[in-house]
């Protein structure tokens, strides 16, 4: 399941980028067969997700498993215009994603993962809006989006950047980052339905750049990681993140640190092709812009230099 989403991801992209119908074709392929071939076809439910035989049919954190899933409906889009991609295939995969919503919104597993405090209630809301917005439903998705920051980030996030619930794994950096990507995920969808999660607030001081601000330092040198990590050491994750915060936040001190903390395993990362760099990539090296690199304020809000 996953690497269907990260093919269809590629794919799209793909065809976006060049509008080689071959990319188009392919996407379709895998979309068909994994949402609307009656033969293979996934049911719009995840009644017996992470199930174990003798104990239990399933759980509500099985929901987790499909958190990439809010990323299908951008790849839908980025197949506009494309000859294989039919209005019939349009109207199918709403109709399978509009089952899919009703069953998030009424069954026990979905209501157990919007009650959710950590990752897990985050991502429930992440596909709740990005599915909303792909059926057209842009109340829901801003009801949602409203309630996601005091749900998520006001009971999430300390005032000092600290996520208290990801902290408790045994895997504690790895979680730190996962549900970053997902506060990320939920403001960038906010953002579609109408409301600013990015700029959000608490009285005392919780918001999603003060969570990203707190494990900066923790990435540069991992030796001071006050908790558990019992998995290998990774700061991949942080690199879309990054990039993302210094076009959000107008501060290319951002995409600086990717260049620290990654050096030359940012080159071939996805959100090269994602975010606009403020600094130009040639001869496989990254090297500062010698002049400007400052973000500029427009209507997509982009990075000064990007291509």
């Amino acid at each position: 399941m996953t690497g269907m989403v990260h093919n269809v991801q590629t794919l799209s992209l793909a065809y976006f980028l060049t509008g080689d119908e071959r990319y188009a074709g392919r996407t379709t392929l895998r979309l068909r067969t994994w949402f609307l071939g009656p033969k293979t076809r996934m049911n719009p439910n995840r009644n017996y997700a992470q199930f174990i035989p003798g104990q239990r049919e399933g759980r509500g954190a099985g929901l987790i498993d499909l958190h990439h899933f809010d990323s299908i409906g951008d790849a839908i889009g980025l197949l506009a215009g494309s000859k294989a991609w039919t209005e019939a295939d349009q109207k199918e995969m709403q109709t399978w994603f509009g089952q899919y919503l009703d069953w998030l919104q009424t069954s026990k597993n979905g209501k157990h993962e919007a009650a959710a405090e950590n990752n897990q209630g985050t991502f429930y809301d992440t596909q709740v809006i990005a599915i909303s917005l792909f059926l057209g439903k842009k109340n829901l998705a801003q009801q949602v989006a409203l309630e996601g920051r005091t749900k998520r980030i006001a009971r999430q996030i300390e005032p000092d950047g600290r996520q208290p619930m990801e902290l408790r794994r045994t895997n504690a950096w790895s979680y730190s980052l996962f549900n970053l990507q997902a506060l990320f995920d939920l403001a960038s969808l906010s953002e579609r339905a109408g409301v600013n999660v990015w700029h959000y607030d608490t009285a005392d001081g919780r918001t999603i750049r003060r969570a990203l601000d707190y494990v900066i330092p923790f990435a540069i040198d991992p030796k001071t990681w006050p908790h558990k990590q019992i998995r290998s050491w990774s700061n991949d994750g942080l690199v879309p993140l990054l990039y993302q915060a210094a076009i959000q936040y107008k501060d290319t001190s951002y995409l600086d640190l990717c260049r620290r903390i990654l050096r030359d395993r940012l080159l071939p990362d996805r959100a090269n092709l994602l975010y606009a760099p403020a600094w130009p990539v040639s001869n496989h090296q990254l090297r500062p812009q010698e002049k400007g690199g400052a973000v500029r304020s427009s209507e997509e809000e982009q990075v000064e230099g990007s291509p």
